[in-house]
């Protein structure tokens, strides 16, 4: 995951926020999720702690709703990929 928004939060004490989008009967439904910022170690320490953090929330998020999970682009693309339209 990129350390962007982790650095942002720690350089600018800006909240970070995880949002996990689930579907339900009625329509979407939207969760909030501040996500802790540690305040002990080195900046680089603390950059990677908010990184696993934001990580560990999201894969909370995916277990809870795998079926809402969806990616809409390729993420591994293999050594010898070529166009395959």
């Amino acid at each position: 995951m990129p350390a962007g928004p982790a650095i942002l939060a720690l350089k600018t004490d800006a909240p970070l926020i995880c949002v996990m989008i689930s579907y339900t009967e009625i329509g979407i439904h939207i969760d909030f999720i501040l996500v802790p910022i540690p305040t002990e170690g080195s900046e680089n320490e603390r950059v990677a702690q908010i990184v696993q953090n934001s990580a560990d929330l999201f894969a909370q998020g995916i277990a809870r709703f795998p079926h809402d999970w969806h990616m809409m682009q390729r993420i591994w693309i293999d050594g010898d990929f070529k166009d395959r339209t």
